[in-house]
């Protein structure tokens, strides 16, 4: 027998675990696999000192022993739907795992497919026998998995499944698109699908209800603030073709960064970041992500090509790592507009070790394509425009998935100040007439 550490006993468990939880089975060819199912604990912890007893030398009996200690600090949860998906929530001492992915099931074999951290598509095949799911050993010598279905039937979850709303558009009366040309002082184009920093927020929400491609509209009282002193404030607004999620499946599920209400199964997503108080909330950036599965996608070099002819030459398109853009994902392909105060393209300057080069740099690297990081933003810079698309994980000229951001950085800036001061003042002044002039 292999030597083998506890470290790649552990690995091998979890992993192993987590595959056979995860995901469940697909179109359902066998409703009693759709339910909620745990890890079978007791079930396994017998096959285990079944195994110790049947063991003939020390190292399968201290294997053995490694593998029952680490049963017993697992707690999953997989919630196998009839639609073929599955969310799965893993916890360990030392290990935490939240997925989903898909299932299917043929006779007896089931096939439990889902994607790991980084992409990392898994699978593996079980059996299905006396109501339990009994997923193979990864190597000869290893005790297998043994799941149980711990909650309701079919037609209980159907149940509990929040309903699903359709398509958009979201109103029946729809103004004419606002912002889909130049404006008409000759600018630059500075709009994603029509939405462009400077629109007040009823303009926003406006195109957004009238898109064919969202379903869910949401907001959030805070972004760039840390605190609206009660005044019922509105700096974000997402729109989405999302599901909303139940609470069974939430820690699965997309929050954009903790803001709002979570949604799964999300392929289309617009963010709009706002300042001003009520009713006076002026847009001041605007991200869109865009989810290609394998079926859908279209060349990078396609994509890349369009937004190209929509914003103009960019000032800077790279593939992978480059010198003037931070923390670049694997194999992205990342485009970068930036302008001057006169709205003049603005390149990077010659040299990389120059003022004006941390300068054009600082500009680039403040806002982020993707929303739910760390953002950042500078007086000093004018109208940026940044574009992410990274490559199918099979096959590297395909896109997967399309991030974009768009603000006028010293808007923002000076907007966020008005905003974040107005509020003192108006808190200030409510605290003021409510209080009692004091007794001296």
């Amino acid at each position: 027998m292999k030597n083998i550490s506890f470290k790649s006993i552990s690995k091998w468990f979890i992993l192993l675990l987590a595959i056979s939880f995860l995901y469940g089975c697909g179109a359902s060819e066998n409703d009693d696999l759709v339910g909620t199912w745990e890890i079978d604990n007791e079930a396994m912890s017998e096959l285990t000192k079944q195994q110790i007893a049947e063991a003939n030398n020390p190292m399968e009996v201290g294997l053995a022993k490694m593998v029952m200690a680490i049963i017993d600090d697992m707690q999953w949860v997989a919630s196998l739907e009839d639609n073929g998906s599955l969310s799965l929530s893993m916890e360990e001492t030392d290990y935490l795992l939240n997925a989903t992915g898909t299932w299917s099931v043929e006779d007896d074999k089931v096939t439990m497919t889902y994607t790991e951290q980084r992409d990392q598509v898994k699978s593996l095949i079980g059996t299905v026998r006396d109501g339990r799911i009994y997923l193979d050993p990864e190597d000869e010598g290893q005790p297998g998995i043994i799941l149980t279905r711990v909650g309701p039937p079919l037609v209980a979850i159907v149940e509990e499944q929040p309903q699903i709303p359709p398509l958009g558009p979201l109103r029946n009366e729809c103004p004419p698109t606002l912002v889909s040309k130049p404006r008409a002082d000759g600018a630059e184009i500075d709009d994603i699908v029509g939405l462009r920093p400077g629109l007040l927020f009823a303009d926003v929400q406006a195109l957004l209800e009238c898109r064919d491609d969202i379903r869910v509209i949401q907001t959030a009282a805070l972004w760039s603030a840390q605190e609206n002193y009660g005044i019922a404030t509105r700096q974000l607004l997402r729109a989405s073709d999302g599901i909303p999620c139940t609470e069974q499946q939430a820690k699965n599920c997309d929050t954009g960064g903790g803001h709002f209400e979570p949604l799964r199964d999300i392929t289309r997503e617009y963010i709009v970041a706002f300042t001003g108080l009520p009713e006076q909330e002026v847009a001041r950036v605007i991200w869109r992500r865009s989810l290609y599965s394998a079926e859908d996608t279209q060349a990078i070099s396609v994509l890349s090509e369009a937004l190209t002819k929509k914003y103009g030459q960019p000032q800077l398109q790279a593939t992978g790592n480059h010198s003037r853009i931070n923390h670049v994902r694997s194999g992205a392909t990342n485009l970068v507009w930036l302008t001057s105060r006169e709205g003049t393209p603005l390149p990077p300057p010659t040299s990389e070790f120059s003022n004006a080069a941390m300068n054009w740099e600082t500009c680039v690297n403040g806002l982020k394509p993707q929303f739910a990081i760390r953002q950042g933003w500078n007086s000093g810079c004018n109208l940026t425009i940044r574009a992410e698309i990274l490559p199918q994980p099979e096959n590297g000229l395909l896109a997967r998935e399309l991030n974009m951001v768009v603000a006028n950085q010293r808007d923002l800036y000076h907007g966020d100040t008005q905003f974040k001061n107005a509020m003192r003042i108006v808190s200030e002044e409510k605290l003021r007439s409510e209080s009692a002039a004091p007794d001296l």
